[in-house]
């Protein structure tokens, strides 16, 4: 083989190789390099049947919603006006954090799922101490395109006091479209 086609061979293969990424085809190398990518602050609007709603989401060695709203969690527990007001004052926000299970990847998309966890929480009203347990599902999502994150948060099951609330007529999801990346962890 002269060293002409061994040149043509080469730049060949590095040409194959260079596009398996674009392509769809993904080694560890470079599954470890998106997660890395993602990692970082995220600044975002939560929609939710609040409004929307200023968070900070940050991706490290796990996944953290700081400030998410309570009020969809808590009128579904609450539903007395006065009470639901008085416990909104007392526990407005929480910082919602979630171990990262996996990441998937296709051609375009990075799906960064999240284990199922148990957000447990204190409110008040009356004078009476309320305990919540909300058993939250959430995944997030960026694509080749974009250096936005979008993010759903979804109640799959809430417990006040110990009771069980049905929350699978009326379910209770948290929205984050296209947040943006403010930094790196």
């Amino acid at each position: 083989m002269n060293i002409r086609t061994f040149i043509l061979l080469l730049a060949g293969l590095l040409s194959l190789v260079a596009c398996s990424e674009e392509d769809g085809e993904w080694d560890g190398s470079s599954v470890k390099r998106l997660f890395n990518d993602m990692k970082g602050s995220y600044a975002g609007k939560i929609i939710n049947d609040g409004g929307p709603q200023s968070v900070t989401i940050r991706i490290g060695t796990d996944f953290t919603i700081e400030n998410l709203p309570l009020k969809p969690i808590l009128q579904h527990a609450v539903t007395d006006a006065s009470q639901l007001s008085e416990a909104l004052k007392a526990t407005p926000t929480i910082n919602y954090t979630a171990e990262i299970d996996s990441i998937d990847i296709t051609s375009n998309v990075a799906l960064l799922k999240m284990l199922p966890t148990d957000m447990v929480f204190k409110t008040s009203y009356e004078g009476g101490e309320h305990t919540v347990a909300a058993l939250m599902e959430s995944s997030a999502y960026t694509t080749r395109s974009t250096s936005g994150l979008t993010v759903t948060a979804t109640v799959k099951e809430l417990f006040f006091d110990g009771r069980s609330i049905d929350v699978s007529t009326e379910r209770i999801v948290y929205f984050v479209d296209n947040a943006i990346k403010l930094s790196t962890n």
